[in-house]
This record gives structure tokens, C-alpha cells and sequence, in this order.
């Protein structure tokens, strides 16, 4: 299903991933032209698969479905060792199905999918420790749980599970203080890759803007919303995230209330249920509940369904362990066959613009085909909107490090500065190029936003630029291109965007123009 879907459009975290990795291959360091409040440690990622398979969409799929066969190969490890072959096969199987699911957003190269290897990986290696642990497999357990860290913050709540997991491999082959301190040794090898991280940026001189987005702006991103808010969120997500693998998920929660009722399984219920917990926190910070949060859960949900299958045969149930095989098929099948038509009938673009429709993805890569071919490596672009992957389609450098332009909508005290920031910065780049989305999903406009932003931007273009492209964003099944512009244009639709060219690069003016561009 991911080789059919390998071509797949990048949504809008992916082209800032991809993006970003794009700069770290042409030596340019993060936080300088791509400003985020996430470490960057998928931007590493990104760019070790972009080097690896290339600059391509297909690359980055294929990095993707690597990455989610190693997570489910170390599951198959942790179950086996948690239960037997078995549960581990079915811990994988489970897994697999549920983070393809694309109401988890499963099918693109989230952030989320890059914590899931290392803290499995991490996991996987303490728990096929020898007795006793020796220090380096704490300590390299340790730094795969700080790499994680690194892929994205919320990671870090992963670690006090990491602890009961080193006291758990430890526990009937060394004293409580010798566990403790593989424990400290654990932390500390937490510690090294994302010490490491800061430094190497401060040594980049993108020290200061690292802390300034990922912790004085990610601090008040997270506290915008109430714990009621969240709540609201969560029951309306919820819902479409379990969807129809609700079988595995029941199954999952018949699992956590087993481990604590059943001897056979209270073996399992410390490890198991501190993964459970630790998952279902690591999706809570800021209590956005976005859908690709919920992939930071699905290991805890496939390995606690498959070790709650393998219970009969634990308990030498011989005919019901034999009806739970038939379960386990039946549970895997189920979704696919319900999600057929949207799995296995639909093209990648079809499936995207369902999914995502007005999101400008799959408009993007022609818009950004056309500005590649028209201009030089040297010039630059900027895209008045949040469609980073549009720079990356481009391999063109972004005239401000404003890749998002969320941060300047919200209601946090440097808003307004951010605005000025972002228009003091193209200026000064002069960008060949200027791309105006008018899409509301890609500024998130508060009626209480400050609106200076788009007063700036229409008096910009106007001074200095001619209107160049007009993509119209009519329907999930039809997307008008005007690209080149070759005649009078209408006011544009609901949805579009604009694409600009700067007027001294055209070498003379042009017929046709647009009012309130930035409208």
C-alpha cells in the first residue's frame, strides 16, 4: 500500500521537513531561513533519506516505509520477549494497519513516525539485555531515547517509561541502587544527542533563534488553549481517529483492564501500562490533538492487543486460542476491506484533495515547477502563506524565515513583531518570486489577529511586482491554472493563489495586474 501511494503529494509539515532538509544538503543550518518551534531532528532525518534515495516526493515515501517496517520489526522483538513469536507477529501486524490508516495522517512522513523507531529501538535493546545490563546498552538506549527527543519534543515523556524499563530488564539480576544507577546512566545517554544538538547550533550561530522558537515561542504556542478546549477537540477527533480499527483498539483496552484483573497477565501490566500511559501523554501537550499525534500511540495499542490475543494460549485455552487467531486475521482485514474504496480505488492525487481539499498540496508542485524554470539556484522566493513544501519543490531558498505564517495570527504578545520581521526580511531579499495563498487553512486568520501584515503585503507588490500566475482552487476535482497569466484576470475565487514576479526581473510592465492582492 505505501509503494502504490509513494507519489503521493507532501502536505504542509513534510514540505517544511523536506525543506528544511533540502537546507541542511546545501550546508545551511536550521533555524536560519526556516524558522519552527520543533527541534530538528527530523530535519536530519529528512535529509539523510533526501541523501540517500534523492530530492523527491517518492524519496521521502520510500524513507517513510522504511522507517514504519524497522518500528514494526522491533515491536516483533519486544512482544516476542514480552510473550512469545507470536505476539510479537501480531504486535507488528497491528501496528502496520493502524499507522497506515490516513485519519491519522499515516500515509505522510510526520514527525510522529520519526519518535516511534528510536523509543521502539530504544526499548527493544533494554529488553533483550543480558542479566545484568551492562552500562553501554543502558547508556545507547538512553541516546535513542534522546534522539527521539530531538524528532519531536513531546518525545521527552517517553523517558520516565525508559526508567521502568531499564528497572524492569534489571530487576531479578541486580540490587535496587545498581538499577538505579543504569537508570542515571540511561538519562544520561538520553542527555548527549540533544546537548549535542545545542551546541553544534550555537557553534552554527543559530543559537539564539533555536531558544527563541523552540522555547519562548513553543511555550506560549502551548498555552493557548484551555484543558476544556482540548477536551472539545479530543471528542470531536477522537472518534474518526479510531474510526472502523475500532476492533484492534477494543481489543487494546480489554488489554489494559486484563492486566490488571488476570495473574497471567499482571507479568506484563508495570511495562505495558507505564507504555500505555506514557503514550497517551506524549499526544496531550498544548491539547491541539492534531491526527498525526495519535501515531505516538498506536505501538502501545498494537502490543497490548496482540498480548491480550495471545492470552488463551497462555492460559492453554487450546480452542479459544484457536478462535483468537481467526480474531487476530479478521481484525486486520476489517479496516481494509471498510476503507477500500479510499485505500485501494482512489489515485494519490484523488485521495489527497479528498483528504485535504482546499489545502493547496497537490497545486503546489506545478506552481513551483513553474518558478524552478524560471528562475536561477541564486534567486530567492517567498510564500505569503504556510506552504513550505512549495520552496522545496522549487530547491529555491525562502526570502524569509517565515516558512509558517500561523505565529503571526495568533494571540501571543510578539505577533505583531513577527509580522514586521517577516516583511522587514523580504525586502531586504527583494525575492524574484512572491506567492500570496489565499487560502484560510494556511494563515489560520484570527478576527483579532492584527491585520498589518496584508496592508504591507498589497502595498509591496504593488510597488514592485507584476502578477505572473493565478491558480484557482474551485473543487476538491477541478484546480484552474493560469500559468503563465496570458490574459485579463477576474477577481479570483474563494480559494487561490497569486504568483508575483518582480517587476525589474520582467524587464517592463505588464497588462495585466490584480487589486488587493494580498486580500
Amino acid at each position: 500500500m505505501r509503494l502504490r501511494y509513494l507519489n503521493l503529494p507532501l502536505e504542509r509539515d513534510e514540505g517544511e521537513y523536506a525543506y528544511s532538509g533540502q537546507l541542511l544538503i546545501d550546508h545551511v543550518p536550521p533555524y536560519k531561513l526556516a524558522y519552527n518551534m520543533k527541534f530538528p531532528g527530523t530535519y536530519g532525518a529528512y535529509a539523510i533519506i533526501m541523501a540517500l534515495f534523492g530530492q523527491s516526493i517518492a524519496a521521502i515515501h520510500l524513507g517513510l516505509l522504511i522507517i514504519n517496517c524497522a518500528a514494526a520489526a522491533c515491536l516483533y522483538i519486544i512482544g516476542q520477549r514480552l510473550a512469545d513469536a507470536p505476539a510479537g507477529a501480531l504486535a507488528a501486524a497491528f501496528y502496520l494497519t493502524l499507522s497506515l490508516s490516513p485519519w491519522v495522517a499515516g500515509l505522510s512522513a510526520h514527525a510522529t513516525h520519526f519518535v516511534v523507531l528510536p523509543i521502539l529501538c530504544g526499548w527493544a535493546m533494554l529488553a533483550t539485555a543480558g542479566s545484568p545490563m551492562p552500562a553501554w546498552r543502558a547508556l545507547a538506549a538512553g541516546a535513542l531515547f534522546g534522539v527521539a527527543v530531538l524528532m519531536k519534543q513531546p518525545a521527552a515523556l517517553f523517558l520516565p517509561f525508559g526508567c521502568v524499563a531499564v528497572f524492569r530488564a534489571n530487576a531479578e539480576s541486580m540490587s535496587l541502587k545498581n538499577r538505579a544507577a543504569a537508570c542515571a546512566i540511561f538519562i544520561g545517554g538520553a542527555s548527549i544527542p540533544v546537548i549535542g544538538t545545542v551546541l553544534a547550533l550555537m557553534l552554527a550561530g543559530v543559537g539564539a533563534r533555536f531558544y527563541q522558537w523552540t522555547f519562548q515561542y513553543a511555550r506560549a504556542y502551548g498555552a493557548e488553549l484551555s484543558i476544556a478546549d482540548g477536551a472539545r477537540l479530543l471528542r470531536a477527533e477522537l472518534p474518526q481517529i479510531i474510526g472502523c480499527y475500532w476492533p484492534i483498539w477494543l481489543v487494546a483496552l480489554l488489554g489494559c483492564f486484563a492486566c490488571a484483573l488476570l495473574r497471567k497477565m499482571r507479568r506484563h501490566a508495570v511495562i505495558l501500562l507505564s507504555f500505555v500511559i506514557s503514550s497517551v501523554v506524549a499526544v496531550c501537550p498544548g491539547f491541539y490533538f492534531r491526527e498525526h499525534y495519535f501515531i505516538l500511540v498506536l505501538p502501545a495499542v498494537a502490543l497490548v492487543a496482540a498480548v491480550t490475543l495471545r492470552l488463551p494460549d497462555a492460559l492453554r485455552l487450546t480452542g479459544v486460542a484457536s478462535l483468537s487467531v481467526a480474531i487476530a486475521a479478521g481484525i486486520i482485514v476489517f479496516p481494509f476491506y471498510r476503507e477500500r474504496e479510499l485505500l485501494f480505488d482512489r489515485s494519490p492525487v484523488t485521495l489527497f484533495q479528498s483528504l485535504y481539499w482546499p489545502n493547496p498540496f497537490v497545486a503546489a508542485i506545478p506552481i513551483a515547477k513553474f518558478i524552478r524554470e524560471r528562475t536561477s539556484p541564486s534567486d530567492s522566493v517567498a510564500v505569503l502563506g504556510s506552504e513550505p513544501e512549495i520552496y522545496f519543490y522549487a530547491h529555491r531558498h525562502s526570502a524569509t524565515g517565515y516558512i509558517y505564517t500561523y505565529a503571526l495570527m495568533e494571540p501571543h504578545g510578539r505577533a505583531a513583531e513577527m509580522q514586521r520581521e517577516m516583511a522587514a526580511e523580504v525586502e531586504h531579499s527583494k525575492p524574484k518570486y512572491v506567492v500570496v495563498v489565499g487560502v484560510d487553512t494556511s494563515w489560520l486568520r484570527r478576527a483579532s489577529a492584527d491585520q498589518w501584515i496584508f496592508n504591507w503585503a498589497n502595498d509591496y507588490l504593488s510597488r514592485g511586482y507584476e502578477l505572473a500566475g493565478v491558480v484557482n482552487l474551485v473543487s476538491a476535482d477541478r484546480t484552474d491554472f493560469l500559468l503563465p497569466v496570458d490574459r485579463p484576470v477576474e477577481r479570483p475565487v474563494e480559494n487561490y493563489l497569486l504568483v508575483y514576479l518582480r517587476r525589474d526581473a520582467l524587464g517592463g510592465p505588464n497588462a495585466v495586474t490584480a487589486s488587493s492582492p494580498a486580500e
